[in-house]
């Protein structure tokens, strides 16, 4: 196989890993972990984009994260696209929210699709954004 190709193989790989343990790390209220993929200044969009430095989002998710009882995300079809030291990477989604005892029930499921940014570092792909649009909504959507 052209070398080329492992090299983009090998780099599509460590990108999707990152994701992976982002989300993960997000679920597991893993901050630390969460923080040393960020990069120092995010565009989070949830709808509206915003531009936080990593601590700051990471604070907002630590205020919020203690109102629920399980934050599960699942991501796939990953495309990932590298344009030398930056990458874009389109994925669906599916997060289950719970929060026993909401008064409007306890579990949130929602699925749609969302958009990383990231950039090649020293120390590895750093995540510099993401934009993701709900497209299906069950369950309580007040949590």
């Amino acid at each position: 196989m052209d070398p080329k190709r492992i090299q983009s193989v090998i780099e599509r790989i460590e990108i999707i890993d990152t994701l992976t343990t982002f989300t993960r790390a997000a679920d597991m209220r893993e901050w630390d972990t969460c923080r040393a993929i960020l990069g120092e200044t995010i565009i989070n969009d949830h709808g509206t984009p915003e531009t936080l430095s990593r601590d700051a989002l990471i604070e907002r998710w630590r205020v919020q994260s203690p109102t629920l009882d399980l934050i599960h995300h699942v991501t796939t079809d990953h495309l990932v696209v590298i344009d030398g030291d930056l990458a874009k990477v389109h994925t669906q989604f599916i997060i289950t929210v719970r929060a026993t005892g909401a008064p409007s029930g306890d579990l949130c499921t929602r699925g749609g699709s969302c958009d990383y940014d990231l950039k090649r570092t020293d120390e590895g792909w750093k995540l510099t954004g993401f934009k993701s649009v709900i497209q299906w909504s069950m369950g309580s959507v007040n949590i």
